[in-house]
């Protein structure tokens, strides 16, 4: 189990200064470009239940993984270390899925909202 823990947490580590050095380089080319590298950030701060609903699927795909790979180490007998980490990569990959089904369907549900609210915006302004 600690040997699936500390996996997890280099992989963290590496994952977020990969995401970080690519964010930079962004960056560095809007400069370079003579833009505002604020351009990098479209969502900017705003609220995002989406991303948070995401998150929270994956949360739970990883509590799941974690709680099956316990339970199945439970009932069958013998030392099987690499169990707990299928498990937690199995739910967790399952909780990703889930939540990227869920955002494709929730965006495309606004969609034809947001069109609706640009028209408008439209026929108001003639």
């Amino acid at each position: 189990m600690e040997a699936a823990f500390t996996l997890g947490v280099i992989f963290t580590f590496i994952t977020i200064i990969v995401w970080l050095d690519a964010r930079k380089k962004e960056r560095m080319f809007l400069l370079k470009q003579g833009k505002d590298p604020n351009l990098a950030d479209p969502k900017g701060k705003t609220f995002s239940s989406v991303k948070y609903l995401k998150w929270g699927i994956i949360i739970i795909g990883i509590g799941m993984g974690m709680l099956i790979g316990t339970i199945i180490g439970q009932l069958i007998p013998g030392r099987y270390d690499g169990l707990y980490l299928a498990c937690l990569m199995i739910f967790s990959g399952i909780g990703i899925v889930v939540g990227f089904l869920v955002t494709r369907s929730h965006l495309s549900l606004d969609k034809p909202h947001l069109e609706q609210s640009d028209d408008t915006e439209k026929l108001s302004s003639d």
